[in-house]
């Protein structure tokens, strides 16, 4: 019999096996464990470790909300914030029975002005003319950043927020607020009753009411002209107050064609309005 063998065990190895079974067992066991550890509340205002862009965690917990401006009899105001997600004005636990933003109480909030993009946005108040910051990582009120006239027509805030501009009809006034320098421009343009801004803050126009007049408002640079005059007289603006200009765009058939020639030497401005601001936008 040549080489030589050895003897071959075929028995189960059952001691292995109970190992093996006992290590499944234990790791099924601390699965279960892990996953039982916080319950389906804990998951409802949860928040991942890297918020978008950084930002904070609100007061309120909410990572879907809306804000809405309430008033009671125009004297007191309030800035309620609801549960997007479920629609519910509280938490799901109900021990917090509303959310709201904390430090507003102005009489009528009528216009929010919402940046999602941003971490601000502004509510106006038609009770007292204020334009007020509103914290949307804090969810409080930072203050007014200027006020307008009560009862403006129309308000207009570009996302760059070095400008705020309103209407106001009554008065016959386009009121422009510049954050940059801190100061308050009043324009001169009876019967303006609409303003809009587009998102650069490069094109603003001012509509008149019962009128095909529209006006665009742009600011000069620092003595780029000698004079009030010549400022005048080079843009063909029909008024000036400080460094902002109003241009009109359009106006009657006889006006458009008295301003023909302005229109093609400047070119600031067309006689058709909405391809103008399309155009500049």
């Amino acid at each position: 019999m040549s080489g030589s063998s050895q003897p071959v065990d075929n028995r189960p190895k059952r001691g292995l096996r109970s190992l093996q079974c006992l290590w499944l067992a234990a790791a099924a066991v601390g699965t279960l464990g892990l996953s039982s550890c916080h319950s389906a509340q804990y998951y409802y205002y949860k928040f991942p470790e890297y918020n978008f862009a950084g930002r904070p965690v609100p007061p309120s917990k909410l990572a879907q909300r809306v804000m809405i401006a309430m008033s009671v009899n125009g004297t007191t105001g309030s800035l309620q914030i609801v549960d997007a997600s479920r629609d519910i004005r509280n938490n799901v636990e109900n021990t917090i029975p509303n959310f709201q933003i904390n430090g507003y109480s102005d009489g009528m909030p009528t216009n929010i002005f919402n940046f999602p993009a941003e971490l601000r946005g502004y509510v106006y108040s038609t009770s007292d003319g204020s334009l007020v910051t509103i914290d949307y990582g804090t969810e409080a009120a930072k203050g007014p950043v200027g006020t307008f006239q009560s009862g403006t027509n129309s308000i207009a805030v570009p996302p760059t927020f070095a400008h705020f501009y309103g209407a106001e009809s009554n008065a016959g006034v386009l009121e422009i607020i510049d954050s940059k320098v801190g100061g308050t421009y009043d324009l001169n343009i009876p019967n303006v009753y609409r303003v809009a801004v587009n998102k650069g803050d490069t094109v603003v126009l001012a509509m008149v009411r019962n009128s095909d007049v529209l006006y665009r408002i742009f600011r000069l640079n620092q003595n780029q002209y000698p004079t009030a005059e010549a400022a005048i007289a080079a843009t063909g603006s029909g008024d000036r107050l400080e460094q902002f200009l109003r241009v009109g765009v359009r106006g009657t058939s006889k006006e458009g064609r008295a301003r023909r020639g302005l229109d093609n030497s400047t070119r600031i401005h067309h006689r058709d309005p909405m391809r103008h601001f399309r155009h500049h936008a």
